[in-house]
C-alpha cells in the first residue's frame, strides 16, 4: 500500500470521528428568551402565530417550539430562567460547547 493511500485512509477515519456542527442551536435558544417578552411585542406575536387550516397528512414536520422545548429539557432549563439574562447566556453558551458548535458570542 502506498504512502498516499495510507494518508487518505487516515483522513477518512478522522472525518468519521468529527461530529457535525450545529450552528442553529444558539440562535434558537436565544429566540426562546425573546418569547418571554410582553404579549403586545411583535416578536412574541410572531412566535405565537397560529396558521389557520389543517395540517397535511403523514408525519407532522418538527415545529420550532417543540425543538426548543426538547433542547430546554435536555439542558435542564425552565422558561422562567429566560428572565435572568446572565444565567440564560451562561447556560446557552455551555450548551454551545456541549452540542459541538464552540461558537462564541
Amino acid at each position: 500500500m502506498s504512502l498516499s493511500r495510507l494518508s487518505t485512509l487516515r483522513k477518512s477515519e478522522e472525518k468519521d470521528k468529527i461530529q457535525p456542527v450545529r450552528e442553529d442551536k444558539p440562535s434558537q435558544l436565544e429566540a426562546m428568551r425573546l418569547s418571554k417578552r410582553e404579549p403586545e411585542n411583535h416578536l412574541k406575536q410572531m412566535l405565537n402565530l397560529e396558521v389557520p387550516g389543517r395540517r397535511p397528512r403523514g408525519k407532522p414536520k418538527g415545529r420550532w417550539r417543540d425543538g426548543i422545548t426538547r433542547d430546554m429539557k435536555q439542558l435542564h432549563i425552565e422558561a422562567e430562567d429566560a428572565e435572568d439574562r446572565s444565567f440564560w447566556r451562561k447556560r446557552t453558551q455551555a450548551a454551545d460547547l456541549n452540542l459541538g458548535t464552540g461558537a462564541s458570542r
